[in-house]
């Protein structure tokens, strides 16, 4: 799967859930606008099941089902920029990690350390602010 066309997908799909929210209550044109997104809903749940198999699929047959999967589209999107930060932070052939991307209390508290250098050097607390102990004797 391709990381861009699975967003531009996703994007088009929730841009078509507001544009059909904009149309007139119990009008021809807002159930057109909802038949159309149900037709999108394929290609939604083929993206979300090759991003993550935890991912809810979405299952909406109503304007106010397909607004209600705004949370499966937000882990979706957080999944997929993740995929573009570890794209970003790949060096050469070989897959990268980046730091702030591990354990979000141990890079605050250790990213100091690493910023001048001390890369050997772990704190004794995972708290921010504390001092730092030697792991190596």
């Amino acid at each position: 799967m391709e990381r861009d066309k699975a967003a531009k997908v996703l994007a088009g799909y929730w841009q078509a859930v507001i544009d059909a929210g904009s149309e007139r209550w119990l009008s021809a044109q807002r159930s057109g606008a909802v038949a159309a997104l149900n037709s999108k809903l394929p290609a939604v749940n083929r993206i979300l099941l090759d991003l993550a198999p935890d991912l809810a699929l979405i299952a909406a047959a109503s304007l106010g089902q397909h607004r209600s999967a705004r949370a499966v589209l937000d882990r979706a999107e957080a999944i997929l920029n993740a995929w573009e930060r570890l794209d970003e932070a790949r060096t050469g052939d070989g897959p990268a990690l980046p730091l702030v991307m591990l354990d979000p209390v141990i890079a605050a508290t250790a990213l100091p350390l690493w910023k001048v250098g001390k890369y050997r050097q772990a704190p004794r607390s995972p708290r921010p602010g504390k001092s730092g102990a030697r792991l190596d004797g």
